[in-house]
């Protein structure tokens, strides 16, 4: 749900209640039924939406930001999945919370029958004692087998000029948005 500086408050905390009160007819905590108030589709077929069109984008990518147009950009591929049954959006993010446990998992409707559904190691932002926490994150490094190589990666990606620009850059571009509604914030 996107807030804007105008935005009339009361409003979206009805929008969030609302969607509180449809997650909370659910019993979490038995299996058989939580199995019965939902089916699991099967994917029975997919397909990478214009798949050319990504690698075409990277090198256009590339060239705006050499012209100065952007500072960074973030592409993604288009997934089309077709299963045997309706998606259920709250079957999909809880299988994205038990496969990412460590992760922050998202769900957006988008209307007629639409869902932007994530997972991100990103908290996307937390409201705690009249502040708004978020994080701004870029860059990443492979699990390493032992703890020494989780230690030479992440000393790497912390001496990474590339992931380094990355990481302020989202910083900034948090905090200029935040500040555009009305936030201050700080690092």
């Amino acid at each position: 749900m996107r807030v804007d500086a105008d935005a009339d408050i009361d409003q979206l905390v009805e929008r969030v209640w609302g969607a509180y009160q449809k997650f909370s007819v659910f019993d979490y905590t038995d299996e058989t039924a939580l199995a019965q108030q939902s089916t699991k589709p099967k994917v029975v077929e997919q397909a990478q939406l214009t798949p050319t069109i990504y690698a075409e984008s990277v090198i256009q990518a590339l060239k705006e930001i050499d012209a100065g147009a952007y500072e960074k950009i973030v592409l993604s591929r288009g997934i089309q999945l077709i299963a045997d049954a309706p998606w259920q959006p709250l079957d999909t993010l809880n299988s994205l919370r038990e496969r990412f446990a460590r992760c922050f998992a998202f769900s957006f409707g988008a209307g007629e029958g639409r869902s932007f559904i994530g997972a991100t190691p990103e908290r996307l932002l937390l409201i705690r004692d009249g502040q708004l926490l978020t994080e701004a994150i870029a860059g990443s490094a492979p699990r390493g087998a032992t703890a020494g190589e989780d230690a030479k990666f992440a000393r790497d990606l912390l001496a990474s000029e590339k992931d380094l620009r990355e990481h302020t850059c989202v910083r900034d571009s948090i905090l200029s948005r935040l500040e555009r509604i009305g936030v201050s914030g700080h690092t």
